[in-house]
């Protein structure tokens, strides 16, 4: 056994570790959101798609079937939506609305996998990270008992409206997926223009607050200004003043950042190979731009010695606050 792993290449027994892992870990179920004539959904199977389907993903796309893709799962959205939908509101925006429940009422009797991811079709996947992802929803939801409901916060200082960015999509917990399915004909009923701003009618009907939906895990804005060979060396240094308030957003770790989306998908395609290079640098994080029309994810890096001293400052501090505690407590005691 140990000679087997020494004649295989290091990224076939990452590979091979990843599909270890898959099997004792929740499953997911990605949904990418597509239409007949998309181009850009077979160059993602060549980037990524197929080899998630490798490591076990299921895969399913929200569209017509198309016959140049052949061997993969197509669902179309489900009509009862397309025709609960208000007058008025744009074709392209009814018809991703009503993928998103689709694929939700997918879930529920036609597998048993734990998570629903539901994407556009332009949305690049880290795949290394995707396995991490799932190992840490494994660990802090129960996702058949937990109402969750995860993605990309963006609430600019200059617009009063917060939501989630519609092509990264959600990524959500069986629970919630089953309540989708019984609530969803009555968020199309009310929907409007622009499905992902919309789409707080729906965290409304969910009982779920926007602000908390934000993760570490998604990102669905605009990326490809800034990222050229070599640019991770000129990044800004991280400060307090990144934080996204209205989010409840922090900086992440840009090594957690799962999938990334972009409106101006030709460029993104070469921002994806760079990126996929730098990955695993444990001084880059991530955060929010805070300006129309580029929302982030912006990188800054942060001094990981300095960041640790800091860490270890506060530990000294909490542990003397302990202390006097105590010993507030042991002298009450004593009188």
């Amino acid at each position: 056994m140990i000679f087997f792993l020494y004649m295989l290449k290091k990224s076939e027994i990452d590979q091979l570790n990843m599909k270890i892992t898959c099997k004792n870990q929740d499953r997911l179920t990605i949904g990418l959101i597509s239409t007949e004539k998309s181009t850009r959904i077979r160059i993602m199977m060549d980037l990524w798609v197929n080899e998630a389907v490798e490591l076990g993903y299921d895969i399913l796309i929200l569209s017509k079937p198309q016959n140049s893709i052949p061997n993969f799962r197509f669902l179309p959205p489900n009509q009862t939506y397309i025709k609960a939908a208000p007058k008025g509101v744009s074709k392209s925006d009814i018809d991703r609305a009503a993928k998103r429940i689709t694929a939700a009422e997918y879930l529920i009797p036609e597998t048993d996998n734990e998570w629903l991811w539901v994407a556009t079709d332009d949305v690049f996947v880290f795949l290394p990270d995707l396995e991490k992802m799932m190992h840490t929803l494994s660990k802090r939801y129960n996702a058949r008992t937990d109402k969750v409901l995860l993605g990309n916060c963006i609430a600019p200082s200059w617009m009063s409206i917060v939501f989630l960015q519609g092509g990264i999509g959600h990524v959500i917990s069986r629970k919630t997926a089953l309540l989708m399915k019984e609530k969803g004909i009555k968020w199309i009923q009310r929907l409007g223009n622009y499905d992902d701003m919309s789409f707080n009618r729906m965290l409304k009907i969910l009982e779920l607050n926007v602000s908390q939906c934000g993760s570490e895990f998604l990102s669905g804005s605009q990326i490809q200004d800034y990222v050229f060979p070599g640019f991770e060396k000129k990044l800004e240094e991280c400060n307090n003043s990144f934080y996204y308030p209205k989010c409840q957003q922090p900086l992440y770790p840009f090594s957690s950042l799962v999938g990334i989306h972009d409106t101006e998908f030709e460029k993104q395609v070469h921002v994806f190979e760079i990126l996929q290079k730098i990955k695993q640098d444990q001084e880059l994080y991530w955060y929010p731009l805070d300006g129309w029309p580029k929302f982030g994810p912006k990188l800054c890096r942060k001094n990981q010695m300095m960041f640790n001293k800091l860490v270890f400052i506060r530990f000294l501090i909490c542990c003397e606050c302990i202390s006097m505690k105590k010993l507030q407590y042991s002298v009450i005691s004593f009188i």
